[in-house]
């Protein structure tokens, strides 16, 4: 845990802010030292965007990874199922060969 003790712009007591594995050479620890060195913090809901920036994208790989996993052709047409299929890998950003791998444990059993 990296510890940082500084005074806050307008306060003149010092705050202790606490980051978590937050290396210097990351966006966050970047984005922190701007806001440090020019004296001014971003508003929470420009934080929020900020955040979202970073993590939504890995929150959505991380959902398209669990659907894909459990997504079975059923009865569809096998055109549409592998459509479907390879939009979902390529939204998740899943490599070739773990994309044939799911691909063929989820096609039906019977084309299998």
């Amino acid at each position: 845990m990296n510890q940082i003790n500084f005074a806050l712009p307008g306060h003149s007591t010092p705050k202790l802010l606490s980051l978590l594995s937050i290396p210097s050479s990351s966006a966050a620890g970047r984005k922190l030292q701007e806001c440090y060195t020019a004296g001014h913090w971003p508003t929470w809901d420009n934080l929020k965007v900020e955040v979202e920036k970073y993590f939504k994208p890995q929150a959505e790989r991380n959902w398209v990874c669990q659907h894909i996993r459990t997504f079975k052709q059923g009865n569809m047409r096998m055109d549409d199922f592998v459509t479907r299929f390879l939009a979902l890998s390529i939204q998740g950003g899943l490599g070739n060969e773990h994309a044939v791998e799911l691909l063929e444990r989820n096609v039906s059993p019977a084309i299998a």
